[in-house]
Parts: C-alpha cells; structure tokens; sequence
C-alpha cells in the first residue's frame, strides 16, 4: 500500500491506490511522453517555434533542422 501523493514506481505517483504518471508541468503530457515536463510551452502537441533554440515540440529536432520550420 502506498498513500495518495506518494511516488509509487519511476515517475508515477499514487491516487486513490492506483499508480499514475506524473505531468509536473499539467500540460497534459505525462513525463514519460513529454521531453521537458518543467515548462508547459514545451510538449509534444506545440508546434516549433523555429528562431528559439528549443525542441518545441519534443520531436528531437531544433530549429531549422525541424521538418515545421
């Protein structure tokens, strides 16, 4: 048994006896999906904001080497 709030597996936290993964950054994008889940600007459903040097949308491509710039 491990109480509400508190981790229960790599990046999961316990509710209501269920392990759930974390979004720290409630972008909706689970950490294990999300390339920075400390900023919501940063996650899989952004487009790239291609002149900031940043992997937008977690693609692994920054910039100009984004297939949306």
């Amino acid at each position: 048994f491990v109480p509400n709030g508190q981790a229960c597996g790599m990046g999961s936290v316990c509710n209501n006896g269920q392990c759930v993964l974390l979004d720290a950054d409630q972008d909706g994008f689970p950490a294990d999906m999300d390339c920075d889940d400390t900023n919501a600007a940063i996650n899989p459903g952004r487009p790239e904001n291609c002149m900031d040097g940043i992997d937008n949308d977690c693609d692994g491509a920054i910039d100009a080497a984004d297939s949306g710039c």
